[in-house]
């Protein structure tokens, strides 16, 4: 019987024989291989060389005006397309960012997640901001922050001028398709979190799967029992699961590197990419201290401006606006949903009525991008495009300088060994959250059979085609405004009921 070059070579050690591969692969000890007749190829290690991002040193040889430009290419439509709520945002931004544009890796992308959820401001905010700044700088950061809250901003203060210019401020008519228009987002948006969700746990080793399992069945328990989500112990439930993620992964390490005892998680040491990645945020630590000491004087020279400047001063209105949702911008975490009702009762009756208030607050939810360009609203219908423009800013700029000072110290301590362990744990407890807001938004988004057809569409065509997010959203729009009840009304039997 003749002998195929890989038993030869099997025969002479050259080669680990092929029945304990074979053994191996089925243990989990082994990733997926495909064997040809003389090699061993990595499937997976072949298929990812195509979502690496690119050579860091390649970046570095590029032109600063050339990455500020793919900045801005890369981030104007954001604004555009990103409907939902902070998860539904950052599964877009991971589709662009990682996938698409590969400015990072997914390890990094999950990194920046986390810090963006520990610091105070949107999340999404945080994350775009962060992600321009890998690619070009403070100055990056900036310019797509601009583009990200331009578009809803504009719209928010063209609605509070209209609803200024009425007499009752009743703002249903604004928008009259909107409802009709909106039907297909939400199913979309529970299915895009679904991929983002899945990728990422794909990229996590055994003992970080089972972190992020841990952090979503904890999510699921703090917001499923009546005792717990009543008392408000989960806004400190999901801060404690993010430091002890982080915990966890830095005692594992500990073990293993100390101890030299074997360690359930793995853990890689800095790579040139890192030291590269630094060099493009080129931010020192010292630097972001002074951005914070600038915070922290833009907010008493805020606070103690609008008390000195007497009533008839034509500044204080604005100087208000600004120093309230500078205040607010401050205090915001996650999707910022949980400040509401503290700035209703900051803005409500000092610059405007409840009704009018929720009425901005509708639209600002069926337009896309950060939620709290709502603040341009009230800023317009209190004081015109100059109160737009300042409570605009006042809401964003806190997040902007946190994300810049996050930013200067994450890129020093990227590049240590026990640091990366750290953020390890983090990531996974953070994918755990995503998965848990998949879960949530397919039960609060598929009301009906009609979305659970968008959702399936939605998922084949981001999941299996690979389509742009975009893309999907407006698909979804549009075969979610067809089945509507006040369309062709097909599909609208109860599904997700119990």
């Amino acid at each position: 019987m003749e002998t195929s070059p890989l038993m030869a070579k099997e025969k002479e050690g050259l080669v680990e024989p092929t029945a304990p591969l074979m053994e191996k692969k089925q243990h989990g000890l082994l990733k997926p291989t495909t064997i040809y007749d003389a090699t061993v190829v990595d499937v997976e290690e072949q298929s990812s060389k195509e979502e690496r991002p690119l050579s860091p040193h390649a970046d570095l040889d590029t032109s600063y005006c050339q990455r500020l430009c793919d900045v801005m290419v890369g981030t104007w439509y954001f604004g555009f397309v990103a409907f939902g709520d902070t998860s539904s945002q950052v599964a877009i931004l991971q589709e662009e960012i990682v996938y698409k544009r590969r400015w990072v890796d997914a390890d990094t992308f999950m990194e920046l997640y986390g810090l963006s959820a520990a610091l105070p401001g949107p999340s999404a905010t945080h994350l775009i901001i962060a992600a321009a700044m890998t690619r070009a700088g403070a100055f990056g950061g900036f310019v797509a922050l601009v583009i990200w809250v331009a578009p809803s901003c504009v719209l928010m203060i063209v609605c509070g001028l209209f609803a200024r210019a009425v007499t009752d401020g009743d703002l249903n008519e604004v928008i009259p398709f909107a409802a009709l228009l909106l039907q297909g987002i939400g199913p979309a948006s529970a299915a895009l979190v679904f991929k983002a969700a899945g990728r990422f746990s794909f990229g996590l080793d055994r003992f970080g799967f089972g972190i992020a399992a841990t952090a979503c069945a904890g999510s699921i328990l703090l917001n499923g029992d009546y005792h717990l989500s009543a008392s408000g112990d989960a806004d400190f439930a999901f801060p404690l699961m993010i430091a002890l993620g982080g915990l966890l992964t830095l005692l594992d390490f500990t073990r293993g590197h100390f101890l030299h005892k074997g360690t359930l998680g793995t853990y890689v040491d800095s790579s040139p990419a890192d030291v590269s990645l630094r060099q493009r945020i080129g931010l020192p630590v010292w630097a972001g201290g002074i951005v914070l000491q600038f915070y922290v004087i833009v907010l008493l020279a805020a606070v103690l401006g609008a008390q000195a400047l007497g009533v008839t001063s034509p500044l204080r209105p604005p100087l208000l606006l600004f120093e309230s949702f500078f205040r607010m911008g401050s205090l915001i975490f996650g999707g910022g949903e949980d400040v509401l009702a503290m700035l209703e009762s900051e803005m409500v009756p000092a610059f405007i009525n409840r009704e009018q208030f929720f009425d901005g607050l509708g639209i600002a939810q069926a337009l896309p991008g950060p939620l709290f360009c709502f603040a341009a609203y009230i800023g317009a219908f209190s004081d015109g495009v100059t109160g737009g423009l300042v409570a605009a800013v006042g809401i964003f700029a806190p997040a902007y300088f946190f994300m810049i000072t996050g930013m200067a110290f994450w890129s020093k301590l990227h590049t240590l060994f026990w640091f990366k362990a750290i953020l390890k744990g983090v990531s996974a407890v953070s994918v755990g959250f995503m998965a848990y807001a998949a879960i949530y938004l397919f039960e609060a988004s598929v009301e009906k059979a009609a979305d659970a057809i968008v959702f399936v569409l939605a998922g084949c065509l981001s999941g299996y085609y690979d389509i742009s997010a975009p893309l999907v959203v407006m698909a979804a729009i549009i075969v979610g405004a067809i089945l509507n009840a006040d369309a062709v009304s097909l599909a609208q039997m109860p599904y997700n009921t119990s």
